[in-house]
């Protein structure tokens, strides 16, 4: 069955043969008519392919050996230095006797593989092994290899794998030296994987002797240990199709691992012949986990000819060198779980089952977490989870084939066979478990069965409409720089899945995945997940806001901002020197235009874009006074905010620090994980590790001291992130999710710490669910300074509010690119009044701040910044609401009409309970679509025209307004405008009540504290101004009465003015806490009608009553 194939050598020849004499012009020469070698082989000479008749000599020797010993095909050394169309013919004629094989000794022209040769020289393997075998690879190295081949080798072509051949013997060492132990593991790797293997003269004897190259050495063959180990290899190879070589066997197909530095893992298969290999190429021993995933079955592991099931998961101790050959038998029956037994607890129950441990702990009547515990495994703590169970009245029973566990709200059923957990709430079905728990060996998570109605939103940041069912969505944070409208991954990924059933899942799971929202199966919703806790939770509620108060109190609150962070912040990318950011605040007060904050980008800790990150500290060439600069601005009514980022690069001031004390992720080894971004060479702050977060913290305790009111995170998903980048807690990829979420909660914790009255201002562009806890303030990161960025921006902001992230908000105007439109920016700007946080910022192409615009943009804008300050009472309130009860500031539609087909609405949304907002995002629009919800008469901020709930109409629009709606029955509380929230009272309070003839009661409220104090709402140092407003017959009657505490700040009584809207006719009569009044026509006096709106004015100082007959 032996093939022969000879060595043939067509580049050149002997100085001794004949062609030397009879035909020297076969032969290269140099411009002296002498005959040259090749490179520096002096003992032979170069031919000249340009020779006609040197070719068809050549050619006609090779089809002597053809024909006349009737060998099998050559092996052609040095191939590449003969040309590619040489061989081809030379191929051809060979064909003609017989079907030959051919193999190049060349791995660098692949043209020679198109036609004329079957094989070459695995060299790129045979390096990679090399190094890999020294520790300066990692094994997975090795797949770099077949991703070029499969790239560039013909279909067919294969390379011939070696650990060792005559020139790697003699010149660079046997395979004892350059492989030492991991020999035989070398070996059986280059059998299985794709190319044909080679044994070298001497190899199967154990030769531990290196050649001579040019002189007779014998072989010394009497060693037989290695015979069996290669005659099995041989026998592997040939029994298995899968490992056969070109188009009769198959292509490697990677099987992740979680040590892939160390083991490499893959699978081959053709046909019904499949054999997955795992060698541990390391000198030390390994604990991996192997994703065996689909190639799950019964194998016979080849070498100690045992049979062994391999899971979607399979854990393996490798010794080593260890190597195991699976070859696959037949497919394993499918496991099922199966139920053992269940325990009641005071929190819920414990259910055993074949496979693992259920935990199901129920926090509230409305919420609770299931943790899956694999037997042998242990589960990550909770990031998304706050508070601890309360106390809740429950009902277990347990039946012959179901478990119950009621409560008031929540049902948990249980069916033991087959094996299933569905919930229902207040005896409304909401979503079952299909296979529950599931490892495919690549990911694991949970399935469940969907409604085949429902709609699902969620999933973090998203820009993909507000249903995102049929979505396969990857749970990873990762930039999206300048999109537009569609980004199906931005900067804030977040496990959450929001039902049009109302319900919340959250996946309680922090590392790379997906959740498929009946994207690969119709009605199948599934969370995975590369590894990390395996835990989801579930909330539920009859009503929308209460689904956002119920998840909020499961994962916590927004603490509510102080005052000033809702006013307007100035930020562009950057302010480069003390005297530009001065310049910039005066020129706010020059032209009357409100501001409260300054924010620094990254020119503060040092003077270019790139090479500064880590610094932390004012570069005093750009800053030399920064301490006094900002005090200046405090006394402005001005706070600063500095920007900072995770990455400390090489040559700053920290980075010597912080890698001698092993502050930063690691690589497995323990040495700081060093790598190359946008910004410089990097290393990343650990910021799960305890030293590394309070370092960090004595950074920013430093500058806080200092003078710095607010800080801002940026690249914090983090933006560059390497998977197998090691921190205290695992790897990045099992991590990612988490990251800043913790750094939020460095930044919290220590102003909890070390500024306990203090209301932290934390930006950050990235975190996790539960991240509004810690004070998060997220925007939606680099959008496009175009129409296009502008649109989402809705979306974005009611999507991420629904999954607790109620102060996420844009960049006013855009950030990336220099597209300069007075009228979008002019629209950006109106809309950010009614978005959680006003704030401009952009790159320095297009100035981001009104200031810097022509006179009628900078007027428009100053005129709504002025808005947004009037309207501060009402804007604190919701900021109050979504501290104490979880409360989107910005709402989708549906929160207020109960209607499925609502749930698609992106492009209007509710500020609030009371207004209703249609932001302009086409250029040049004349009209635009505005539905107004059921439930209520809509009144134009603008105009007064009044709109009857469950209508859509076509709007014109307003060039110099954006379209506002107020609700009928709304109190809306105002203040005079202001320069800065230094400035704030509601001394002089305006409340605005919106009348309509079908509203017969309606109640508001009004918080106020003194905008600084931590928690006053929990230390008695608040206040609330309640508004009722009854109308019965032709008698309005509007009842305002303060209660509360005192703080600083609080005015003794205040002078109340009402404006109210939309009375039919003038008044008959109005009478303030039982005082008469004499109504004047026009805008004077305490009470005055102008044909259109009636003012009463009256003092409250507890209580104030007016009626209007």
């Amino acid at each position: 069955g032996f093939k022969v194939v000879i060595d043939w050598l067509a580049n050149h020849t002997a100085w001794d043969i004949d062609w030397v004499y009879k035909h020297p012009e076969w032969y290269a020469q140099d411009p002296n008519g002498q005959l040259i070698s090749p490179m520096d082989w002096t003992d032979v000479i170069q031919l000249d392919y340009k020779q006609h008749y040197m070719r068809e000599a050549m050619i006609e020797a090779m089809e002597f050996w053809v024909k006349e010993a009737d060998i099998d095909g050559f092996r052609c050394d040095v191939a590449g230095m003969v040309p590619v169309d040489f061989w081809e013919d030379a191929r051809e004629r060979l064909e003609r006797i017989k079907p030959v094989w051919m193999i190049a000794e060349n791995a660098d022209n692949m043209l020679l593989m198109n036609e004329a040769f079957n094989a070459n020289y695995g060299w790129p393997f045979h390096h990679e092994m090399n190094q890999i075998a020294k520790g300066n690879e990692p094994a997975s190295a090795i797949f770099e290899i077949f991703e070029e081949m499969d790239e560039y080798y013909p279909k067919g072509a294969y390379p011939m794998q070696f650990t060792t051949n005559h020139d790697e013997n003699s010149w660079n060492g046997t395979v004892f030296e350059r492989l030492g132990d991991g020999h035989k593991a070398f070996a059986v790797l280059s059998y299985t994987i794709p190319g044909m293997p080679l044994i070298y003269s001497g190899q199967e004897a154990g030769m531990n002797k290196r050649l001579k190259f040019f002189d007779k050495d014998p072989i010394d063959w009497s060693d037989e240990t290695l015979f069996p180990f290669y005659k099995k290899l041989n026998q592997l190879k040939g029994e298995n199709k899968a490992l056969w070589n070109g188009n009769a066997g198959g292509w490697i197909e990677k099987i992740p691992n979680d040590q892939e530095k160390y083991v490499i893992s893959f699978s081959r298969e053709q046909g019904n012949s499949k054999v997955v290999t795992i060698i541990n190429l390391s000198g030390d021993e390994q604990l991996t986990s192997v994703q065996i995933g689909a190639h799950d079955g019964i194998y016979t592991e080849y070498f100690s000819d045992k049979e062994i099931t391999l899971p979607k998961r399979a854990n393996f101790k490798l010794a080593p060198w260890e190597y195991k050959v699976y070859v696959f038998e037949r497919e394993a029956p499918e496991a099922k779980r199966t139920f053992i037994s269940s325990e009641k607890l005071p929190d819920g129950m414990r259910i055993a089952t074949s496979d693992g441990t259920i935990r199901v702990r129920v926090y509230t009547e409305s919420s609770a977490a299931v943790i899956f515990t694999p037997i042998g495994e242990k589960n990550p703590p909770s990031f998304a989870v706050e508070r601890a169970p309360q106390k809740v009245r429950a009902d277990y029973t347990e039946g012959d084939n179901t478990i119950t566990y009621k409560t008031n709200g929540l049902t948990i059923r249980v069916q033991k066979s087959p094996f299933k957990i569905a919930y229902n709430y207040k005896n409304r079905p909401l979503i079952s478990e299909e296979k529950g728990y599931f490892d495919n060996g690549m990911y694991k998570g949970f399935r469940f069965t969907l409604d085949e109605t429902e709609k699902l939103t969620g999933a973090g940041e998203r820009v993909l409409g507000m249903d995102r069912r049929g979505n396969r969505l990857r749970l990873y944070n990762k930039p999206s720089y300048g999109y537009e409208t569609h980004a199906d991954l931005m900067y804030y990924s977040m496990p959450v899945v929001i039902s049009s059933n109302k319900y919340l899942i959250v996946f309680d799971n922090g590392a790379d995945g997906f959740a498929d929202l009946g994207a690969t199966e119709e009605n199948i919703l599934s969370f995975e997940a590369i590894g990390g806790r395996m835990s989801y939770t579930i909330t539920a509620a009859d009503e929308w806001d209460d689904l956002a108060t119920n998840y909020t109190a499961l994962t916590g609150r927004q603490p509510l901002v102080p005052r000033w962070a809702l006013g307007n912040i100035a930020s562009r990318m950057g302010y480069h020197s003390q005297q530009q950011a001065e310049m910039v605040v005066d020129k706010y007060h020059e032209y009357d235009i409100p501001l409260d904050a300054i924010v620094f980008d990254v020119y503060w800790f040092g003077k270019d874009l790139k090479g500064g990150l880590g610094n932390f500290e004012w570069h005093l060439d750009s800053f030399p006074q920064p301490a006094k600069m900002m005090s200046d601005f405090k006394d402005k009514g001005v706070k600063t905010i500095l920007i900072t980022e995770p990455f400390v690069v090489q040559k700053t001031k920290y980075y010597d620090e912080v890698v001698n004390k092993g502050l930063v992720g690691t690589t497995d080894t323990g040495e700081p994980y060093i790598y190359d971004f946008y910004f410089g060479t990097t290393t990343l702050l650990d910021i799960f590790k305890p030293e590394t977060r309070n370092w960090f913290w004595n950074i920013y305790k430093k500058h806080t001291l200092n003078g710095v009111e607010g800080w801002w995170g940026d690249l914090g998903e983090p933006e560059v992130h390497p998977d197998d980048l090691l921190h205290v807690n695992g790897r990045a990829d099992h991590v990612h999710g988490y990251y800043g979420h913790e750094w939020s909660k460095v930044i919290f914790d220590g102003f909890e710490k070390d500024f306990p009255n203090r209301r932290p201002v934390i930006l950050m562009r990235s975190g996790f669910a539960g991240s509004q806890r810690y004070g998060m303030i997220p925007w939606s990161g680099d959008v496009n300074r175009s129409w296009g960025g502008f649109k989402p921006q809705v979306e974005l902001g009611i999507t991420m509010a629904m999954q607790g992230m109620g102060y996420m908000h844009s960049d006013l105007g855009g950030f990336a690119g220099d597209y300069k439109d007075a009228e979008l920016y002019q629209r950006w700007l109106q809309y950010g009044v009614f978005q959680p946080i006003y704030r401009t910022h952009a790159q320095e192409e297009v100035p981001a701040e009104p200031i810097f615009w022509d006179k009628k943009t900078r007027e428009n804008a100053r005129r709504y910044i002025k808005l947004r300050y009037a309207l501060m009472p009402y804007t604190y309130t919701l900021a109050y609401e979504n501290a104490t009860q979880g409360l989107p500031m910005m709402r989708p539609l549906f929160y207020m009409e109960d209607n499925p087909e609502l749930f698609n609405e992106k492009d209007i949304y509710l500020w609030g309970e009371n207004f209703l907002v249609s932001p302009v995002v086409e250029k040049g629009a004349k009209s635009q679509r505005i539905y107004f919800p059921k439930g209520a008469r809509w009144f134009d901020y603008w105009t007064g025209q009044a709109y009857d709930g469950g209508t859509e109409i076509n709007f014109t629009v307003d060039p110099e307004n954006t379209p506002v709606f107020v609700k009928a029955g709304s109190f809306i509380p105002m203040t005079p405008a202001f320069q800065s929230m230094k400035d704030y009272t509601s001394e002089n309070l305006t409340v605005h009540y919106y009348h309509d003839d079908s509203v017969t009661k309606s109640n508001g409220f009004m918080y106020e504290d003194d905008g600084e104090t931590k928690e006053a709402y929990l230390k008695k140092q608040y206040e609330i101004v309640n508004f009722e407003s009854i109308f019965r017959g032709d008698v309005l009657q509007l009842t305002t009465i303060s209660e509360g505490f005192d703080y600083d700040g609080k005015p003794e009584s205040r002078e109340m003015t009402y404006v109210i809207h939309n009375l039919a006719s003038a008044p008959k009569a109005v009478i303030v806490n039982g005082e008469q009044l004499i109504v004047r026509k026009g805008d004077t006096g305490r009470a005055a009608w102008n044909g259109e709106t009636l003012t009463v004015k009256g003092k409250l100082k507890g209580q104030l009553v007016v009626e209007v007959r």
